[in-house]
């Protein structure tokens, strides 16, 4: 998975949300294809997107903030426990 996601950037940047909307339009049927087309756009926009195999603990921390401040979790747990050795990003 994290050679998938690698190889994904630079795909992404060559072929761009118009090929990947056409690519995954299968998968959102009650997307209109120019809407998904327009989130994926704003999703790379963004670099929502992480196609580096490293899970930053800034980033982990943001997430588990938005986790707890949905209730979808009760509290955080400790990035070590959640984030694979290999995919912890360097200090």
């Amino acid at each position: 998975m994290a050679d998938a996601l690698e190889r994904f950037g630079p795909w992404l940047t060559v072929e761009g949300p118009r090929e990947l909307s056409l690519l995954v339009g299968h998968l959102y049927p009650q997307l209109a294809p120019d809407l998904l087309e327009q989130c994926l756009a704003r999703c790379q926009e963004t670099a929502i997107w992480s196609c580096r195999p490293h899970t930053s603990r800034a980033g982990f921390q943001r997430l588990a903030q938005s986790l707890q401040s949905a209730c979808f979790i009760s509290q955080a747990a400790p990035y070590e426990d959640c984030v694979a050795p290999w995919a912890q990003a360097p200090l």
